[in-house]
């Protein structure tokens, strides 16, 4: 079986968007351990080790800061119905 030129090109075009893919994810993945790190400090190694992993570690941080943002998102809501109820 003979393959045609189109069929290369496609092949070229398929690598290329793999390719460009792959580095995409991979560029969101630093930056968001760099985030994490920026954003931890110490603790980031330290959970990291606690937990035996890179993947793990973050995971949980993530959660973490999950959980502090519903936190400040409630107490903003309070406060703010708080103000309303005061004026």
């Amino acid at each position: 079986m003979r393959t045609t030129p189109l069929a290369w090109i496609i092949a070229g075009v398929v690598v290329i968007a793999l390719l460009a893919l792959a580095a995409w994810f991979l560029s969101r993945k630093m930056r968001e351990t760099e985030r994490l790190r920026q954003r931890f400090g110490l603790e980031y190694g330290r959970t990291i080790g606690e937990l035996r992993g890179q993947t793990k570690a973050e995971s949980e941080l993530k959660a973490s800061e999950e959980r502090v943002d519903a936190k400040q998102q409630d107490l903003s809501n309070r406060c703010a119905r708080m103000n309303t109820i005061t004026s």
